[in-house]
């Protein structure tokens, strides 16, 4: 019998599958105190020719951790496959699901819908972008609907409970960004000129490939929403763009410079004030408090940063802006040259760094995401390599105990 190619490469991976399903393993330590306290939890598996990349993490109702990621087989040129994983509140794994193989690439980031939570990911053959959800528990994982365009990038749940989604044309060459309700339904959609074929960059970096680029959508304005934040290719360049929420006409934008340089995050401080980070030809800058007219064209070389040498070449950063034990505070997280995860900490209101943070790993670590838990505390998401060979996934809590700006 002649099945269709997607399937001849999946009934190929059925036995890899089901030792996946079965067989993979959760090595945690943690501190001697209650089980939300600090832990770091690695999830190895016994199959050398698997990777597994971390895409999102959320914290779930019971208190543990909903893991959304993707793996890839060394023997296989496709896109990567999705997997879900639940675990405690301790980080030990409860379950794990792998989403059928008509489904591929599953990108940031996991929102809130009711009782389920959603994602986007890639339809395996035509590329198509598919709207997903998931119960906390993973007891159902199901298609919800065909949305517009291809390659999908980035979703993004605003504070209004509407959906935008970033994805690629390869045909028009352009950034695309597209906004529906929560029942789905199409508000408005736009698209960005890149000008120059970039399908290579966008399959290498879905395929997860050595090149990864930080693309992301945010918002100014909380809870009231003036402009989408978005990080794509617009005009041969890696852009911040700013876009109106009522149509998602570009307002103004941050260059950089091609693709050798980009904001690799932000985080809305108030008003027009944000803490962005950014990176060119391998260098690592952060600002902890800049503000930026989201109505002009702006360069981000012009701002007064701070350099980090010690960090890994175009790191990628995590950004967060909360309260910690009583104190407004933004949060930066990446990786450093030592195999550390690192946290910074500034003053939301004076952008002066009050502490900084390390995460001891025996192997090379990159930050994949960071959220604030339910007891005040941080969880961080992460690739590690295991024996410095094999990436797999790691969480790494952070008790409120553990964070001091004294």
């Amino acid at each position: 019998m002649c099945y269709p190619a997607y399937l001849n490469w999946y009934f190929r991976l059925l036995p890899v599958l089901c030792i996946l399903l079965c067989a993979t393993s959760c090595d945690i330590r943690k501190s001697d105190a209650e089980p939300s306290a600090s832990f770091t939890a690695v999830y190895d598996h016994p199959d050398m020719d698997l990777s597994f990349y971390p895409i999102d993490m959320v914290q779930t109702s019971d208190e543990g951790f909903l893991v959304l990621s993707v793996f890839t087989d060394t023997a296989l040129s496709t896109f990567p496959l999705i997997r879900l994983m639940k675990t405690d509140k301790s980080g030990k794994l409860v379950r794990e699901e792998l989403v059928n193989a008509a489904y591929c690439s599953a990108v940031p980031s996991l929102v809130k819908n009711g009782n389920v939570w959603q994602f986007v990911c890639m339809d395996a053959v035509n590329q198509n972008v598919k709207l997903m959800e998931v119960s906390e528990d993973l007891s159902g994982i199901a298609e919800v609907s065909e949305l517009s365009g291809k390659y999908p990038l980035y979703l993004y749940a605003d504070s209004r409970h509407d959906f935008v989604v970033l994805s690629f044309d390869r045909i028009a060459r352009t950034s695309v960004l597209t906004k529906y309700t929560d029942e789905g339904t199409q508000l408005w959609q736009v698209s960005f000129n890149i000008i120059e074929d970039y399908k290579n960059q966008v399959e290498t970096h879905l395929k997860k490939g050595n090149r990864q680029f930080p693309f992301f959508i945010t918002q100014a304005g909380s809870p009231n929403l003036a402009h989408y934040l978005v990080n794509c290719f617009y005009n041969y360049t890696m852009t911040l763009l700013f876009a109106g929420q009522t149509s998602g006409n570009r307002t103004g934008q941050l260059n950089t410079y091609q693709d050798d340089a980009a904001i690799s995050s932000i985080a809305f401080l108030d008003n027009s004030r944000f803490a962005v980070s950014r990176y060119y030809m391998g260098a690592n800058y952060v600002f902890p408090s800049v503000e930026l007219d989201m109505n002009n064209t702006q360069g981000a070389d012009t701002f007064d940063d701070i350099q980090l040498p010690e960090l890994t070449a175009d790191a990628a950063v995590k950004s967060l802006a909360t309260t910690l034990n009583n104190r407004e505070v933004v949060v930066m997280a990446s990786q450093t040259k030592s195999n550390r995860l690192v946290l910074y900490f500034f003053d939301k209101a004076e952008g002066a760094l009050l502490t900084t943070r390390y995460l001891a790993s025996t192997n090379p670590v990159k930050i994949a995401g960071l959220i604030e838990t339910s007891d005040n505390g941080l969880a961080l998401l992460a690739q590690t390599f295991v024996a410095g060979r094999f990436p797999r996934t790691a969480i790494f809590k952070v008790s409120p105990e553990d964070i001091s700006f004294d």
